[in-house]
């Protein structure tokens, strides 16, 4: 069993300073990144329900290329400039796209909207 750590009695706590501001421009940084992601997912989801009559492969490559191309750019910051600080942040964001990509190519091939 693991031992468990006592703080002395006498031993203070630090808590760190809060920067409100720093704070502000890191969730809009976040907020950014999500808005570029979700967006794109939507278009895919659209070019792959218009492509799907076609055929469905073409719609699923649509849908995995554009997500293919924001990880490279956000990555190297080429095209997007978007300022992705981790990895956590493109794993959370692509997630975010494969969602809203397969919501609406599953609502453009169905009925009505497929005809």
């Amino acid at each position: 069993m693991a031992k468990r750590w006592k703080r002395e009695e006498d031993e203070e706590i630090e808590i760190p300073p809060f920067d409100k501001r720093e704070h502000i421009q890191e969730e809009m940084r976040k907020v950014r990144i999500h808005s570029v992601y979700s967006g794109a997912g939507l278009l895919a989801g659209l070019l792959s329900g218009l492509s799907h009559s076609v055929s469905p492969l073409l719609g699923l490559l649509f849908g995995m290329g554009i997500l293919a191309f924001l990880i490279i750019s956000s990555r190297g910051e080429v095209l997007l400039n978007l300022p992705v600080k981790s990895d956590k942040d493109i794993i959370g964001s692509s997630i975010l796209f494969f969602l809203g990509w397969l919501g609406m190519w599953t609502v453009l091939i169905n009925p009505p909207f497929a005809g």
